[in-house]
């Protein structure tokens, strides 16, 4: 097999033929995933750490990753939960 560019590969993906813009985009945001915590009051975005209030030593991968949405208690958040920083 020779070499073949990123656009050829990615093009491939779902059938084979070239997609167009918009389906490239769609195809690309099955495979991104947002944290919620970028959204929250409590996040450390000065840290090189991922963390927070809740979470000094680093938010869990559970959270993080948005498979437990922290707006109910979690184990050893000491009562910090998500809420949403004011949009001024």
């Amino acid at each position: 097999m020779g070499i073949v560019s990123k656009k050829d590969h990615f093009s491939s993906l779902v059938s084979g033929e070239p997609m167009t813009l918009e389906e490239k985009w769609a195809e690309a945001d099955k495979h991104l995933i947002f944290s919620r915590c970028g959204k929250c009051k409590h996040y450390h975005q000065d840290s090189n750490l991922i963390t927070c209030e809740a979470f000094p030593e680093g938010i869990p991968d559970e959270i993080f990753f948005n498979e437990f949405i922290h707006d109910k208690p979690y184990p050893g958040d000491n009562g910090i939960m998500f809420k949403e920083k004011s949009k001024i």
